[in-house]
């Protein structure tokens, strides 16, 4: 990813073109911390087992071994050998779903005067949680990844230390994290796993310092040295680093530093021409080569937008930015303005014409609302068991994932159900674009995929298909979503990126069979993923 800073009175300045570099993740659950799912042991008494595997959630007659196949910043998992006899998933929002239906279902949490409250973006419905208006100095409340928990912090006033907690959204459960600190602010943040939380903390000497701490609670591992005073960290989308600005002792300007947890992949370290508080940032539906950041410069804040080179200018005014968040879907942002009390609403798709103007006003608080948080939007779908889009069950499913949710997904079934094999032809490469797995079977009967693009199903076998010996399943390697299935019999010659044999059918991304009269030979391009050629 490549940002750039822009600073009016000296014009751009580069900030960290390497700062997001090319993506690799050793498993499915979005952590490079993580190495996919595992796999269970026998069943107890013979009785079903029912597998988390991060986006899926299935349940199988035996424990099913996965096999993980990787890519830049997606992970593709096979689960073969034993009926799968029901299968739930969630998935992103499909990019033709209406953003006006999605945000029906989104919540929005923000502080208001020391007591944590949830916006229901589709209703109008506020409700609070927890303490009392002005019982606490702040909460700074954050949704874990699968948006059941709020992650927040509560310093009573006049107290000289505060607490993190995690609790449901109705304010039960509550569970204390670490230790208690002295930091006014340490902005808790969930990673989009929910396994972690990264935040700020005052440590026994008296030094700030950023700290990691498992979301059940625990011993914190400190990230900086407390040399510099660092602020609002937020993790970048697939949960490999976190991203957060601090300041150098007499320096007047801010740093903004990644801290990265995948091996090989070096900190990084620059800085930004801006003069008043710590600059936020935030991250657009997921994307995390699409930044909104919020600074000041001479007492004027500046909300934009990066994505690459392009640079939009959302806001600007003397108002105070207490606090900025992206949808889950990427469309609309967040702004908490301390001078209008208010928490305001905006579309970050489209540049405004004069950037002076407020957006629209969604919240008024009762004396000071800040820190909103956008909660993330969960689509589940049933894809095995009653209502299921792919039948009742299944011998194998692959799926190719996004971080805390899944992209295109695939389910197989044979007449041999513990016959069904998935075998990677590509290995893990930080420049891979295409993830290919070979499906085979004896007596494959029915093929289905969930197109990651539109949602819909996409048929490639129904029914006995004594011809067909197998399947390629191209996975992209940054969205997850299926590239491609091409049905082939006997066996298929592997040359460089090209297949030869006898080609039976090939479905494209769009579910179309550009190949209904069977072919000799296809190829995938290396460089997308996608079918280069079939004829």
């Amino acid at each position: 990813m490549h940002i750039s800073i822009f600073d009016p009175r000296k014009g751009p300045a580069v900030f960290a073109a390497a700062l997001l570099t090319a993506l690799t993740l050793n498993g499915c659950g979005g952590s490079s911390a993580g190495g996919g799912p595992k796999a269970g042991g026998p069943p107890p008494n013979g009785k079903p087992v029912t597998t988390n595997s991060g986006p899926l959630t299935f349940t199988a007659a035996t424990a099913l071994p996965p096999v993980t196949m990787g890519g830049r910043n997606a992970a593709v998992v096979g689960f073969a050998g034993a009926a799968i006899t029901s299968a739930t998933a969630k998935l992103p929002l499909p990019s033709s779903t209406n953003a006006a239906d999605a945000l029906q279902s989104t919540l929005i949490a923000y502080d208001d005067n020391g007591q944590t409250k949830i916006y229901n973006y589709g209703t109008g419905a506020t409700f609070p949680i927890g303490e009392e208006i002005g019982r606490v100095t702040s909460t700074s409340p954050f949704f874990s990844g699968v948006g059941n928990r709020l992650a927040i912090f509560e310093r009573p006033v006049a107290a000289p230390t505060g607490q993190i907690f995690t609790e449901a959204l109705d304010g039960s459960a509550k569970v204390a994290v670490g230790p208690p600190t002295k930091s006014l602010n340490p902005s808790p943040t969930y990673s989009p796993d929910g396994l972690k939380i990264a935040y700020v903390c005052v440590d026994a000497n008296g030094k700030t310092r950023l700290a990691l701490i498992n979301a059940g609670g625990g011993t914190p591992t400190f990230v900086t040295d407390g040399t510099d005073t660092p602020a609002n960290p937020v993790w970048t989308p697939d949960g490999s680093r976190v991203v957060y600005v601090d300041q150098a002792p007499g320096d007047t300007r801010w740093h903004v530093k990644t801290f990265d947890f995948r091996p090989g992949f070096p900190d990084i370290n620059t800085f930004i021409s801006a003069d008043g508080p710590p600059p936020i940032l935030t991250f657009l539906g997921g994307d995390d080569s699409d930044v909104v950041e919020s600074y000041c410069v001479s007492g004027t804040f500046f909300t934009e937008r990066f994505r690459g080179q392009s640079r939009v200018q959302l806001f600007v005014g003397p108002d105070i930015i207490n606090g900025i968040s992206g949808s889950p879907i990427g469309k609309f942002l967040l702004i908490g303005d301390t001078a209008a009390n208010s928490i305001l609403v905006m579309d970050a798709n489209e540049p405004r014409p004069n950037p002076t103007l407020p957006p629209t006003t969604l919240i008024t608080g009762n004396g000071s609302v800040r820190s909103p948080n956008w909660g993330p939007y969960v689509n589940s779908k049933t894809l095995l068991g009653t209502g299921g889009v792919f039948g009742a069950s299944a011998g194998a499913i692959l799926y190719g994932t996004t971080g805390t949710t899944a992209g295109g997904i695939v389910a197989v079934d044979a007449t041999d159900e513990s016959s069904i094999s998935v075998q990677p032809q590509t290995n893990t490469n930080p420049t891979q674009s295409v993830i290919l797995a070979n499906v085979t079977g004896t007596g494959l009967t029915s093929l289905k995929y969930l197109n990651g693009v539109n949602g819909l199903v996409v048929t490639v076998l129904s029914g006995p298909s004594p011809n067909v010996s197998g399947a390629l399943v191209s996975f992209d390697a940054d969205t997850g979503n299926v590239l491609a299935v091409v049905t082939y019999a006997a066996s298929l010659a592997k040359t460089g990126s090209s297949f030869n044999g006898k080609v039976l059918s090939a479905f494209d991304e769009r579910g179309k069979n550009i190949a209904p009269n069977g072919a000799h030979r296809v190829s995938f391009d290396t460089k997308s993923g996608r079918l280069l050629t079939v004829n």
